[in-house]
């Protein structure tokens, strides 16, 4: 029979692999496509790029999983790479739900949580004198059945997620893609402005996957377990440490695919607490009373004499000149 962990192994290599080599269903997310539901939109996950001349601006509709809206308390990143100042602009409707300066100097990452449900749009603005190089995607937390570091920026950062129910134990699993090396944390939000790292408690990170091999099928997966104590969201951020050009085609080699498997723990309720212990309270009191009730041993005075035990009997039919003394042959023979 196969255990637990090793059905998990199995359903994270057969997730991962059916990314790689299938075609994805109409209403299943597609880690590969880059989705146009409005004119001029660009999907979580894809890059989109240009130059910006001094003081121009450029504004992406942002969709996601084929067009539908984001979803108001997930955590949005955004992810740029910039030759010059930018200033990103994250808009839903009329309001402005965030604004960042995007400095040059590599990979800048940037997260927030999202105030509501909506259609959202991202604006990048150039405010200096000369033409700006960018490079930017966007993600957001979501139980997705996969996504990928974007190979443009390869030291960028996705979000999963799982929800818990109450105590719990927490087994994930996620592939280390062939075409990048990749570095796995898993936190708890703390902060309400959800920017990371400061706003999250970080409960185990997995920078070192294991080899795993279920039905022919091997894949390198890094596990993370670990416990919590309410019911809550579990973030995954998973960030590109190394990319591997030359192994990265078409077929999803950047493909990376969760799985968890949650055990709830028992929860005693306060009033289960309460109740144990008065039980060992009630205890105690009966069994004091019990000692205090029952009578002291009566004290032996010196003048009293104990009696010998008379237990003792002497088989032989007494001691020696008593009623049952043995006589000698000789003297019943005179009789």
């Amino acid at each position: 029979m196969v255990g637990r962990p090793v059905r998990a192994r199995f359903l994270a290599a057969v997730v991962a692999f059916l990314i790689i080599v299938s075609p994805p269903a109409a209403d299943v997310w597609n880690p590969v496509r880059v989705a146009t539901a409005h004119e001029g939109g660009v999907d979580h996950g894809a890059v989109f790029n240009g130059t910006l001349a001094a003081q121009a601006s450029v504004t992406r509709h942002l969709d996601f999983e084929g067009g539908q809206p984001l979803v108001g308390g997930w955590v949005f990143l955004l992810g740029a790479r910039v030759e010059g100042e930018l200033v990103a602009r994250l808009t839903v409707g009329a309001s402005v739900a965030k604004e960042w300066t995007i400095a040059p100097g590599g990979t800048q990452i940037r997260t927030t949580i999202l105030p509501e449900t909506g259609v959202y749009d991202l604006t990048l603005e150039n405010p200096g004198a000369a033409d700006v190089r960018y490079w930017a995607y966007f993600d957001q937390s979501c139980r997705c059945i996969g996504k990928f570091v974007p190979a443009e920026i390869p030291d960028g950062y996705v979000i999963f997620n799982t929800d818990t129910t109450g105590p719990s134990t927490v087994f994930a699993q996620l592939n280390d893609p062939p075409a990048m090396d990749v570095k796995v944390s898993a936190a708890l939000l703390t902060g309400q402005e959800g920017v990371w790292p400061s706003d999250f408690q970080i409960l185990a990170v997995s920078a070192t996957p294991v080899q795993r091999t279920v039905r022919d099928i091997t894949v390198w997966l890094h596990e993370l377990r670990f416990d919590v104590g309410t019911a809550t969201t579990v973030y995954f951020f998973v960030q590109g440490v190394a990319f591997h050009g030359d192994l990265n085609t078409p077929k999803g080699q950047l493909a990376i695919s969760p799985y968890y498997e949650v055990t709830e723990k028992a929860d005693l309720s306060p009033f289960l607490y309460v109740g144990i212990a008065g039980a060992f309270l009630i205890a105690g009191i009966l069994i004091l009373r019990r000692v205090r009730a029952s009578p002291a041993p009566r004290p032996i005075k010196k003048t009293e004499v104990r009696r010998p035990s008379a237990t003792k009997v002497n088989r032989r039919g007494g001691g020696r000149g008593g009623s049952r003394t043995r006589k000698s042959q000789r003297s019943r023979r005179r009789t």
